[in-house]
């Protein structure tokens, strides 16, 4: 077993494809500000959970995407897109809120 203080030398280290690395904006400055974040998000790739920021967000994205990908002439009415939201609506990012602050989120969205 090696550890920090062991006098063991570390084997050869793994192979490295320089092709697979693969950089953006987010993911050096996920690193700079914390490279044990940055490990686990893409490196041991740990799931999140979403904050409520991203699951609102995402439920507008995918209320909008249904919406235009109707393949009407011409836009359906907001009724539809209401209801895309309703169908839509992703409360994994809202766990622990209270059902006030969960239809305040929601009130908020329909409203945007």
């Amino acid at each position: 077993m090696t550890t920090l203080l062991s006098t063991e030398r570390p084997g050869p280290a793994a192979e490295h494809d320089p092709a697979a690395l693969r950089l953006s904006f987010s993911k050096v400055d996920t690193f700079q500000s914390c490279p044990l974040k940055f490990r686990f998000s893409y490196i041991d790739e740990l799931p999140t959970v979403p904050g409520p920021h991203l699951s609102w967000g995402g439920s507008i994205h995918a209320a909008l995407e249904r919406w235009w990908d109707s393949k009407l002439p011409q836009p359906p009415p907001v009724s539809v897109l209401l209801e895309a939201l309703f169908d839509r609506w992703d409360d994994e990012g809202f766990a622990g809120m209270d059902r006030d602050e969960k239809l305040r989120w929601y009130h908020h969205a329909q409203d945007v």
